[in-house]
């Protein structure tokens, strides 16, 4: 699949090559995004830095 996007990228006029490139760079960012995300629910809920909260009465 990727070589035949390539390919198929490879006969694009340099402006559309730049508007895809554009594009990826953008899916790229939203992905890495969406790991960090991720990754910072992650910890924070197996996190015990709250955990003296807890048995606190409310106030």
């Amino acid at each position: 699949m990727i070589k035949q996007t390539v390919e198929a990228i490879s006969k694009l006029p340099d402006q559309k090559v730049q508007e895809i490139s554009a594009f990826v760079d953008q899916l790229i960012q939203k992905f890495e995004d969406e790991e960090i995300k991720q990754y910072i629910i992650r910890n924070a809920s197996q996190s015990e830095a709250f955990d003296f909260l807890s048995g606190e009465d409310d106030l």
